[in-house]
């Protein structure tokens, strides 16, 4: 065989990496360029990578891991997340991928500036407004690492992290790291009285800052008002909860051992109108002098159409 036969030529082209194998094993890394290598016995392959690249090799990115340690700071940029660790690919500033905790990868280094910014999901999984604002841009990979949601006008979200409720959000857009954990966030109307699983949630996380909570006996009735207007009347031996921030709330108790006639003050003959005393310590009342915020008539519907259970007793 001719010196001309058993000499090969290779060609790694300029935006590619070049892996020249021995047999199957690893040789060699060309960069682009080409070459001419002898191979009598016709042992020698190349196989090309795109730059800027994954290495989809693993049994390789071990070997050059473990035996070639000075080539893969030379040819590759490690992509090696920590167990609660998520990292921020960049290319030439430019936000590509997220990468998800516990994650290892070899990505080839090319023509384009790389660069990696690591986070410490020990420091919260809240996205901030510089990363939101990024994420809306298409064409970034790994979006499925991450929770995106608006939460909208007169609606209160409630953010649960592996079934525990652990923080309130308010109108807006916020992205939570799904990575190790289930994140939920669930959309509450806050026009609506807050249901009675929520209530003891939120209370038992400390967060009774946002609600405003109503307890009556089973002797009492309660008129609601919202910014001063009468909009509900509550039935005895009730517990409600409503959002704090939707409205100022206000709660006027009656005893039913007095009667059950409301007058037009908004009282029941007997019990004093808000503001004259007898509420209890605590209680949310409207001023003292404000003129009553619904006519004896209103009462009177509401009082048919909200306590069914008045009429009965009466009767």
């Amino acid at each position: 065989m001719s010196k001309m036969n058993m000499l090969k030529r290779f060609v790694v082209k300029k935006n590619e990496h070049g892996l020249l194998l021995n047999d199957g094993d690893f040789e060699a890394i060309l960069e682009p360029g080409q070459y001419k290598r002898f191979d009598w016995q016709g042992r020698l392959t190349l196989k090309t990578c795109p730059q800027d690249s994954p290495l989809h090799d693993y049994p390789l990115e071990r070997y050059l891991r473990q035996h070639e340690p000075a080539l893969v700071e030379q040819y590759f940029l490690t992509l090696d997340m920590a167990e609660n660790e998520v990292g921020l690919r960049f290319e030439d500033g430019q936000l590509k991928e997220l990468l998800a905790t516990d994650s290892r990868r070899l990505q080839w280094k090319g023509q384009t500036r790389q660069s990696l910014t690591r986070i410490d999901l020990a420091q919260g999984r809240r996205l901030d407004a510089e990363l939101l604002a990024r994420l809306n841009k298409p064409g970034i990979a790994g979006m499925d690492n991450v929770l995106l949601v608006t939460v909208p006008t007169f609606s209160v979200g409630v953010l649960r992290i592996d079934g525990v409720v652990v923080d309130l959000l308010l109108a807006g857009q916020h992205g939570f790291w799904r990575c190790g954990a289930q994140v939920v966030v669930d959309t509450v109307d806050t026009r609506r009285p807050v249901s009675d699983v929520n209530v003891r949630e939120l209370l038992a996380r400390g967060m009774d800052q946002h609600l405003v909570c109503m307890d009556l006996s089973e002797h009492e009735v309660g008129l609601r008002f919202e910014d001063g207007k009468l909009v509900e009347v509550l039935p005895p031996d009730s517990r409600r909860a409503y959002w704090k921030d939707q409205a100022r709330h206000e709660l006027q108790r009656l005893d039913l051992t007095h009667g059950q006639c409301l007058d037009a003050d908004g009282g029941d003959g007997r019990h004093p109108p808000a503001g004259t005393g007898g509420e209890r310590p605590g209680d949310s009342h409207p001023r003292q002098g404000q003129p009553a915020p619904e006519s004896g008539g209103q009462l009177a519907l509401y009082r048919r159409a909200r306590c069914p259970w008045a009429d009965e007793q009466a009767g």
